[in-house]
C-alpha cells in the first residue's frame, strides 16, 4: 500500500532503556540518538549539530551506498537534527526531509551512517517485524475470545534474540489517531525462535479514546487496522539507538510529500572503461577512456593519468565528450610512439572531478598490461613451493607459525585469502605477513593453538603474483601436540528437526541436528539426506558453532515422501571422539490419510463490508498450513476486472495470507476478494474456490 505520515509513537514505558537494548554497529555519541522504522524507511537523528548546519544520513547495504539525505539540522520535537523520510502533510520537502535519488528499501542488517561536523556515528538495522494478521484469541479458556493477539518476531541483526521485556514501544493507533492502546502484555512465542506475542485484553480502553469508541469498536480497530507499532528504544529520555515497526508490513517508497523530491547527493562513478581492468596484450597503441553515469567537470592530463609500473608517468593529452560522457587519454600526442612492451600500465582519474552538483568522484584507477614481452607480462601462476607444517603432520608444536614458500614473489595477502580454520570451521585469529625476501607467507596466531587438535590452512585463489596471475585454491591440515583436554566422550545428537517419523514437513524445510558438544565441521561425506529412492539429496552442510548445530540445506524443495537423515562416525568432536552413527526418517507433505481440503476460517474486509480504509491490506486465515500462493491463485480485482498490483505474503505461522495492495484503493469503489482452487495445502488437496466483495470509504 502506498507510504503515509507516520507520527512518532507516543511512549509506551518512560524511563532508562532497557539494558538488553544493547547497541549495534559501532555505536552513538551521548546525547544523541538514532532512530530507523525500517518498514517505512524512516531515519531520525536526534542531537546532531547545531540547527542549520549540516547533517548526512547514509543506508549502507554490503559496502554500497544504498540512500542518502543531507540537509540543515532543525529542531525536531526530539532534537536538533533530521527526519528522513518521515512525510509532510503540507509545504514543499527541504534538503534532508527526503532520501535523494530514490528511496532505499532499508532491510535488517543495513547500516545507518550519520556524519554531523567530525561526528560519524552508526547503527545495524535490527530485525523487528509483524509475522502475521491480529486474532482473536480466547485467553482464560471461557469460550469466549476476550483478547487480541499479535504475533511478530524480535532479533538483533547477528540473529541474536531480543527478550519481549525489551520491546518498549509496543502500542496500536486507529485509523484517525485517536484511539491509542499499549498491549497489556507482551510474551515470548513458544517455539517461535524469536517470536513474540503482543496481547490486548478485553475492554480495550488504551490510553487515549477521545472520540468515544464502543468496546465492540475498539476491538473492530485492533482487529483489522494497520496500526500496530512495536520496537525497542522508544522511551524517555531517548536512549542512543531506537528500533522500531509500524504497520504489519514492510511499505518501501517514499513517504506523503517526498514522491517527486530531488536532490543530487551522489557521486558521480565511472560505468566503463578500457582497456578493461586487468586486460592482458593490449595493443601499445591503444587509448585509454573511462565513461561516467552523469556529466562531469574538471578533466585533464593532471587529473586523469597514466603511469607505468616503474612509477614513470606518460605524457598525455586527455579529451572529454561530453555527449558521450566519456573521458579519452591519448599516450603521446602529436607522436606514432607506442606503450612500453609487456608492461603493467595503471590509470587514475582523482577525487578533483566533481559533477555538476559538486559532488566528488572517488579516486579510480585501473590497470592494463600491453603485449609483447616486457617486465609486467606474467602469465605464470605462483605455486606453493614449501609448507610447515607438512599436510598430515602431528605433534606440531601449539605456539608454530604456519609458513607457506611460494614460487615467486606475491602481493601481501590478509586473512581474506590466507587462514587457519579450527575444527568448528572458524577462523583463528592471526596476523597474516609475507617475507618479501624468501617469498614466505607467514600465518601468525594470536594465542597458542588448542592441544591435540586438527587445524586446517586455507589459501583461496585471492593470493596472486604481482603480475595478478592466481593461486590455485590449496588446503591441508595438521594436528597439534598433546591430548585435546583429555576428552574422552563421544559427541550425541540431542536435538532433531523435523523429528524423528514427522509427518507433514514442508518441502523447503531444512534438516537442523543438534549437537551436545562442538564438532569438526562435517561435509557431505559424513552427513547426507536420503531420498525415498535411495539416493543422496543434493545439499549443502553447513555448521553453527555457536549453537553446535548441523544444517543441512538442500539444493532445491524436496518432493513429497519419506526422506532418511543419515550421520556417520565422520562426525567427530574437537578431540577426535566419533559419533555413533545415527539415522532417522521424516515424511515431507501431509500424511495420504489427510483427505480433508482447507478452508477459509477468517477474512478481512468481510463480505460486503462497507468504508474500507483505502489504504487496507485483506487478510485471509485458513484452517491448516498452505503452499505460499501467489498472484495467480489469490488476488484482488477492480470493478473493470483488471487484478489489483499488490504483493502476495503468506504467514505459516498463523496459515495467514495477506495481499498488500501497491498503492492505496480508490475511493468509493468496490472491490473483489479472488481465491481460486490453485491455493491448496501441503497434501494438494485445494481449497474451495470463492470470492467476495467490499466497498471502499
Amino acid at each position: 500500500m502506498a507510504a503515509s505520515t507516520v507520527a512518532l509513537l507516543a511512549p509506551a514505558l518512560v524511563g532508562t532503556a532497557p539494558a538488553s537494548a544493547s547497541l549495534t554497529g559501532p555505536g552513538v555519541g551521548p546525547n544523541k540518538n538514532i532512530t530507523v522504522f525500517h518498514n517505512l524507511d524512516f531515519v531520525g537523528v536526534f542531537g546532531y549539530g547545531t540547527v542549520g548546519s549540516t547533517v548526512r544520513v547514509e543506508v549502507i547495504r554490503a559496502g554500497a551506498v544504498i540512500g542518502v539525505a543531507q540537509g540543515p539540522a532543525w529542531s525536531t520535537d526530539e532534537g536538533v537534527g533530521l527526519e528522513v523520510n518521515h512525510g509532510l502533510e503540507a509545504g514543499t520537502p527541504q534538503p534532508g526531509d527526503c532520501w535523494a535519488g530514490g528511496t532505499p528499501d532499508i532491510k535488517p542488517g543495513d547500516r545507518v551512517v550519520v556524519y554531523a561536523g567530525t561526528t560519524r556515528n552508526e547503527v545495524t538495522v535490527d530485525d523487528i517485524r509483524w509475522t502475521g494478521a491480529p486474532e482473536s484469541a480466547d485467553e482464560n479458556g471461557n469460550g469466549v475470545a476476550d483478547s487480541i493477539v499479535v504475533r511478530g518476531v524480535a532479533k538483533r541483526f547477528d540473529g541474536t534474540v531480543i527478550p519481549p521485556s525489551a520491546l518498549d514501544s509496543g502500542e496500536f493507533r486507529n485509523e484517525s489517531g485517536k484511539y491509542r492502546a499499549t498491549p497489556d502484555v507482551i510474551e515470548a512465542d513458544p517455539g517461535v525462535d524469536g517470536g513474540f506475542v503482543a496481547r490486548y485484553r478485553a475492554p480495550y480502553l488504551g490510553f487515549r479514546n477521545s472520540d468515544g469508541l464502543t468496546e465492540a469498536q475498539r476491538k473492530q480497530a485492533l482487529l483489522t487496522e494497520d496500526g500496530h507499532a512495536i520496537g525497542i528504544g522508544h522511551t524517555e529520555p531517548l536512549p542512543r539507538e531506537s528500533m522500531l515497526v509500524d504497520g504489519l508490513a514492510d511499505v518501501p517508497g517514499p513517504a506523503v510529500g517526498c514522491e517527486d523530491f530531488s536532490q543530487d547527493l551522489l557521486p558521480p562513478k565511472p560505468v566503463s572503461q578500457t582497456p578493461a581492468p586487468d586486460t592482458r596484450d593490449v595493443g601499445r597503441l591503444s587509448n585509454v577512456t573511462v565513461g561516467f553515469d552523469e556529466p562531469v567537470t574538471g578533466l585533464s592530463n593532471s587529473t586523469f593519468t597514466l603511469s607505468a609500473s616503474n612509477g614513470t608517468a606518460v605524457t598525455a593529452g586527455v579529451a572529454y565528450n561530453r555527449t558521450t560522457g566519456v573521458a579519452t587519454l591519448n599516450p603521446f600526442p602529436g607522436t606514432t610512439d607506442p606503450l612500453a612492451s609487456g608492461t603493467r600500465y595503471t590509470a587514475t582519474v582523482s577525487e578533483t572531478v566533481t559533477d555538476a552538483a559538486g559532488n566528488p568522484l572517488p579516486k579510480t584507477s585501473w590497470s592494463f598490461v600491453t603485449s609483447g614481452e616486457g617486465p609486467d607480462n606474467d602469465r605464470a601462476a605462483p605455486t606453493i613451493a614449501s609448507r610447515t607444517p607438512e599436510s598430515g603432520a602431528t605433534g606440531v608444536a601449539r605456539g608454530a607459525n604456519v609458513l607457506i614458500g611460494m614460487s615467486e614473489a606475491v602481493a601481501k595477502p590478509d586473512s581474506t585469502s590466507v587462514w587457519l580454520e579450527s575444527p568448528d570451521g572458524s577462523k583463528v585469529p592471526a596476523a597474516v605477513n609475507v617475507n618479501a625476501t624468501t617469498n614466505t607467507v607467514i600465518v601468525n596466531p594470536d594465542a597458542d593453538l588448542a592441544a591435540g587438535t586438527t587445524y586446517e590452512v586455507v589459501l583461496t585463489d585471492g593470493v596472486k603474483d604481482l603480475a595478478g596471475n592466481q593461486l590455485t585454491p590449496t588446503t591441508w591440515t595438521f594436528t597439534t601436540s598433546g591430548t585435546a583436554s583429555g576428552d574422552t566422550v563421544p559427541p550425541t545428537v540431542s536435538s532433531q528437526s523435523p523429528a524423528p517419523d514427522a509427518s507433514g514437513v514442508a518441502k523447503g524445510a531444512n534438516v537442523l541436528v543438534g549437537m551436545s558438544e562442538p564438532v569438526v565441521k562435517p561435509d557431505s561425506s559424513s552427513v547426507w539426506l536420503e531420498a525415498p529412492d535411495g539416493a543422496k539429496v543434493p545439499a549443502v552442510v553447513n555448521y553453527n558453532a555457536t549453537s553446535n548445530t548441523v544444517i543441512v540445506n538442500p539444493d532445491s524443495d524436496l518432493a513429497a515422501g519419506r526422506y532418511r537423515a543419515v550421520l556417520t562416525d565422520g562426525v567427530r568432536d574437537a578431540a577426535g571422539n566419533k559419533l555413533a552413527p545415527t539415522s532417522w526418517t521424516f515424511t515431507v507433505g501431509v500424511a495420504s490419510t489427510d483427505t480433508v481440503a482447507p478452508t477459509l476460517t477468517s477474512r478481512t474486509p468481510a463480505p460486503d463490508a462497507a468504508n474500507v480504509g483505502l489504504a487496507s491490506n485483506v487478510f485471509m486465515v485458513f484452517s491448516e498450513p498452505i503452499v505460499k500462493p501467489d498472484d495467480s491463485t489469490v488476488w484482488l480485482e477492480a470493478p473493470d476486472g483488471s487484478k489489483v498490483t499488490a504483493a502476495v505474503n503468506y504467514y505459516a505461522s498463523s496459515n495467514t495470507v495477506i495481499l498488500n495492495p501497491g498503492v492505496d484503493l480508490t475511493a468509493k469503489t468496490t472491490y473483489t476478494v479472488v481465491l481460486t482452487a490453485g491455493v491448496k495445502d501441503l497434501a494438494g488437496l485445494s481449497v474451495a474456490p470463492e470470492e467476495w466483495a467490499f466497498t471502499t470509504r
